[in-house]
């Protein structure tokens, strides 16, 4: 497949539509926050950083990060964010976030993020995404990545649905792989 790069033509490109919440971290997460070590850890990221990346490196679950970072780097992908973390954030706070937990993400990876469209009621997350596509072009491939149900979404698009329990799982990243190949 041709090289997608920053000056990028989507139709050369798989894309990951990438929801956060779910994804990257999940309710076991959650629980590891209120133990001790949980907050030992919470406490080190607010002395360190800025109180809204504090806020989003705690809600990571590095383990959950370096799986969907490997699947990145693995598949040459590029990713669209769709989560509600996108509001008033860049490309840049994302990658970020990524790198700061010790897993880069390849530079320039993350295309943008979905358009807020809260005049929209249903399937909201697809009508976000579709419009992200038709203001920048449609990807060769694309998957979107999310512990939300299918009826978020438009029927033509691709979902695969994380357990909100654990976030991304090596089995996950192992049939994401394979809906790439």
């Amino acid at each position: 497949m041709p090289s997608c790069t920053t000056t990028y033509n989507l139709s050369q490109c798989d894309v990951l539509v990438l929801d956060m919440d779910g994804v990257i971290n999940g309710h076991d997460h959650f629980s590891y926050r209120g133990t001790p070590a949980g907050r030992e850890r919470r406490a080190t990221l607010f002395a360190a950083y800025d109180t809204i990346t504090a806020i989003e490196l705690n809600m990571t679950d590095p383990a959950c990060t370096q799986r969907l970072s490997g699947l990145i780097h693995k598949l040459g992908l590029k990713v669209v964010i769709s989560s509600s973390w996108r509001d008033n954030r860049k490309p840049h706070n994302f990658e970020f976030i990524f790198k700061a937990l010790g897993y880069p993400l390849p530079k320039d990876c993350i295309l943008g993020c979905t358009p807020v469209m809260d005049e929209i009621d249903e399937q909201k997350r697809g009508h976000e995404i579709q419009a992200w596509f038709d203001a920048n072009g449609e990807p060769s491939r694309y998957l979107c990545i999310d512990d939300d149900s299918a009826s978020l979404f438009l029927d033509h698009q691709p979902l695969y649905q994380t357990d909100q329990k654990t976030g991304i799982t090596d089995l996950d990243i192992a049939q994401i792989a394979l809906s790439f190949t």
